[in-house]
């Protein structure tokens, strides 16, 4: 399972949407179809009861999995955190945000974050699960404490700089432009993000 994280940071005058790799969980136990709970729910709760259990092995970043998949996966593997997963997932993201901005907007210190869950299937396909708003992240692991210290910093001054400083903000920050450890995915003062999200599922997976 893996989860990013998106940020609605502000939707007045102008909707802007970033994006941040997440992490992994990973079940402590080979896949069975017919296997107990613990070998197809990947949360920590569930995976901690797991004899051997280690955090560290539980939790993965992007680069670790792709790490993973070019030593046992090359050929179908590669490259596939940058040019299958985040692509992918930035998709799905934004249209949930677009379906989101109803209820952030409104005061101007108004902001949401958004974990999504997806599933990586054997065959490197990705599924999407659910979508939490302000996730909770767990902590304690050499991945977990070096994504949340920089996630948490720079959203911090991320969110004062659009709101105290929007003029400098909107002229650095163009379309898929980084602050810090976020990247900015939509921006409706850009002529590629007019109109809605270009994603839709059922023109995607039609009946």
């Amino acid at each position: 399972m893996c989860e990013p994280t998106f940020l609605i940071a502000k939707t007045s005058p102008h909707f802007l949407v970033f994006y941040h790799d997440g992490y992994l969980r990973l079940s402590m136990k080979e896949f069975d179809i017919h296997g107990k709970r613990e070998v197809h729910l990947t949360n920590s709760h569930v995976q901690v009861k797991v004899e051997g259990f280690s955090m560290e092995q539980h939790l993965w970043s992007f680069r670790d999995l792709q790490e993973y998949l070019d030593l046992h996966r090359p050929i179908d593997g590669h490259e596939f955190i940058s040019k299958k997963l985040v692509p992918f997932i930035q998709k799905v993201g934004l249209l949930i945000a677009h379906t989101a901005k109803p209820v952030v907007t409104g005061a101007p210190s108004n902001f949401l974050m958004m974990g999504l869950d997806f599933m990586v299937t054997s065959d490197l396909q990705l599924q999407f699960i659910e979508v939490n708003n302000y996730p909770l992240w767990p902590r304690g692991t050499r991945v977990m404490d070096s994504m949340l210290t920089q996630m948490g910093n720079d959203m911090f001054d991320l969110l004062f700089d659009c709101r105290y400083n929007p003029d400098e903000f909107q002229r650095n920050m163009q379309y898929g432009a980084r602050y810090g450890s976020w990247t900015l995915i939509w921006n409706e003062l850009h002529s590629k993000c007019s109109g809605s999200p270009p994603y839709n599922p059922c023109q995607e997976f039609p009946l």
